[in-house]
């Protein structure tokens, strides 16, 4: 049986909305996301470069969402260890 909780082009009409959607997704298929800050813009900010209202129950205008396991690969060692 296959649910489908999230669909491709899905909008939303409040950011809680779609987080719960998101925690749903999360569950069923056991991943974690997070959004990545770099192309990530709040309303707010969107706000000043377009003509047109928003809706303010949205948190972003754009966010892109990546799973925490995908990515860049960050050490978290410091190096005090000798090599030989």
């Amino acid at each position: 049986m296959i649910i489908l909780i999230m669909q491709f082009g899905q909008t939303f009409d409040s950011f809680a909305q779609f987080k719960s959607t998101l925690n749903q997704y999360e569950t069923v298929d056991r991943q974690k996301f997070v959004i990545k800050g770099s192309r990530s813009r709040t309303i707010e900010a969107a706000q000043k470069m377009l003509k047109r209202k928003l809706n303010s129950d949205l948190k972003y205008y754009e966010a892109q969402l990546c799973c925490v396991h995908g990515g860049v690969v960050r050490t978290r060692g410091k190096g005090i260890r000798k090599t030989r």
